[in-house]
C-alpha cells in the first residue's frame, strides 16, 4: 500500500502566464479547490492562490495528490475557456515535493501562508482572501460569528449551485458560501492538522514571523525576485499604456509600443525581464537582448 505523507504541490509563476487575471478568476479557483477536494481523498492542511502561481500543502499518497492536481488543472482550464472563449496559452506547470522533515514541513506551511505578504499584500496574512491563512488557532466562537450571516449551500437552488460551482456533484448542504461567492475554506481545509503540527499559537506565530522565502524558494527551484505582484504590475502597465498610447488593451499594442512600455516598467519598478515579458506578452529573450 502506498505510503501517505505531506506534499507541497506548487506551480512556478516564472514558467507560466498569469493564472488569475481578475477577482472572478480567483473566485472560480477557490470553488474548484472545494469541488476537487470532494472528489479526491487528499487532506488539505493549507493553500494559497497568487496572481501567477499556486501553493497547496496536501496530505495523502502521491497518487491521490496527483489526482487532485490533475482535477484542479482540468477544471480551471475548462472554466478559463468558458469565460474567455479561448484556451490558456500553456497548461499550469505543476511540481510536487514530498516533505518528510518536521521542521521543513512547518517552514513550508508558513511559507505558503505568507505568500501574499511576500508578494506585497499590505495586510496581515490572515486577511489575504485567496488562502487558508485565516483559519488557524482561531476561537470557534470567532469563526462561528464570522460565518453566521453567510448563505448555506442548502438554501441555493440547484441551478444556482451549478452556476456558481460549475459542477453536477453534490456539495454538503451545511457548507457556507462567502459574500464574494466562493465556498469558505473552513468547510474543507483541515486546519486542525496544522494546529497539531505547530502545537501552540506561539509556535505558529514564531514560524509565521520567520523570513524563509529564499530558503524554501531555493528548495523548490524558484530563484527569481518579484518586485511587484503580477496583478499590480498589470494594472500599472495598463495605466501607462492608457497614458502613452490611449488604449487599455495591452494585446492591441504593436511590438514597438510594447518595447517602449517594457522600458518604462523596467525603469520605474525594476521588475524582472521575465515578469515584464509575461505581462505585456513579449518573448523574454528578445526583451532582454533589447533592454539588457
Amino acid at each position: 500500500m502506498e505510503k501517505r505523507g505531506f506534499y507541497h504541490l506548487f506551480s512556478d509563476g516564472f514558467r507560466t502566464d498569469a493564472l488569475f487575471e481578475d477577482k472572478a478568476a480567483f473566485v472560480a479557483a477557490m470553488n474548484i479547490i472545494a469541488v476537487c477536494f470532494l472528489k479526491c481523498k487528499v487532506v488539505i492542511p493549507a493553500f494559497c492562490l497568487m496572481d501567477n502561481h499556486v501553493h497547496f500543502v496536501l496530505y495523502g499518497t502521491l497518487k491521490e495528490c496527483c489526482e487532485f492536481r490533475d482535477r484542479f488543472a482540468h477544471k480551471y482550464s475548462l472554466w478559463y475557456y468558458n469565460r474567455y472563449s479561448c484556451r490558456r496559452s500553456e497548461p499550469i506547470d505543476f511540481d510536487i515535493k514530498l516533505m518528510e522533515d518536521e521542521k521543513y514541513i512547518l517552514n513550508s506551511i508558513a511559507y505558503v501562508l505568507r505568500n501574499g505578504i511576500a508578494a506585497g499584500y499590505i495586510y496581515c496574512a490572515e486577511d489575504y482572501p485567496w488562502s487558508s491563512a485565516g483559519l488557524y488557532f482561531r476561537r470557534p466562537e470567532t469563526l462561528a460569528a464570522l460565518t453566521a450571516e453567510w448563505t448555506e449551500v442548502s438554501l441555493l437552488t440547484i441551478r444556482k449551485r451549478r452556476e456558481m460551482f460549475q459542477t453536477m456533484n453534490d456539495i454538503p448542504g451545511d457548507w457556507k458560501v462567502t459574500p464574494e461567492g466562493f465556498l469558505w475554506p473552513g468547510n474543507y481545509v483541515d486546519y486542525q492538522v496544522v494546529e497539531k503540527l505547530f502545537r501552540t499559537p506561539k509556535s505558529f506565530a514564531f514560524f509565521m514571523g520567520q523570513s524563509k522565502e529564499e530558503e524554501i524558494g531555493m528548495s523548490l527551484g524558484a530563484r527569481e525576485h518579484v518586485a511587484l505582484p503580477d496583478m499590480e504590475l498589470r494594472e500599472k502597465a495598463v495605466a501607462h499604456s492608457r497614458r502613452m498610447f490611449r488604449t487599455s488593451n495591452l494585446r492591441e499594442l504593436n511590438a514597438e509600443r510594447r518595447m517602449r512600455l517594457a522600458k518604462t516598467l523596467r525603469k520605474e519598478y525594476r521588475c524582472s525581464y521575465k515578469q515584464i515579458a509575461r505581462i505585456i506578452h513579449l518573448d523574454q529573450k528578445y526583451l532582454k537582448e533589447l533592454l539588457g
